[in-house]
């Protein structure tokens, strides 16, 4: 990292901010930061990550939120990077280790390929699993350009 950079790791989403405040670090993921509230000045940050929130945050609003104020965090002409789920991971995860055939598992997999919410019926979690083609739509809709979209 370049001389007077800091790096700063948050965790996202519901269960994150109710872990509470964690302290600022390089490279640590801190739990309790709420992507949709970063604690940054306007374009305060070279680049935003976002390895998780769109994932972990099931309502369409809140993803809005966590990509705008992304967009908010980061200085103009920085980057904004984002992870998420494909729609049909449940059903390729569940054929993979061969839980497919449990009825809990398939009607779990089968609605998140349906609608992307998936409600995890073993580990008790909710999920957003997207359609690719949803990807660029959120980021659009939250003044991000999409300039690379992996296949």
């Amino acid at each position: 990292m370049a001389a007077g950079r800091r790096l700063r790791g948050g965790a996202s989403g519901p269960r994150a901010a109710a872990r509470g405040a964690g302290g600022d670090g390089a490279g640590a993921a801190r739990p309790g930061r709420d992507a949709r509230r970063l604690p940054v000045p306007d374009g305060g940050a070279d680049a935003v990550l976002l390895l998780g929130p769109l994932y972990n945050l099931a309502d369409r609003a809140d993803r809005l939120r966590a990509l705008g104020e992304a967009r908010r965090a980061v200085r103009p002409g920085g980057v904004v990077a984002a992870a998420t789920i494909n729609r049909y991971a449940a059903v390729l995860d569940t054929v993979n280790l061969g839980t497919y055939l449990e009825e809990r598992q398939r009607e779990a997999a089968r609605a998140a390929a349906a609608d992307g919410v998936m409600l995890s019926p073993r580990r008790g979690f909710t999920a957003y699993f997207h359609h690719p083609d949803e990807v660029a739509a959120e980021f659009a809709e939250a003044g991000l350009t999409v300039a690379h979209r992996p296949g």
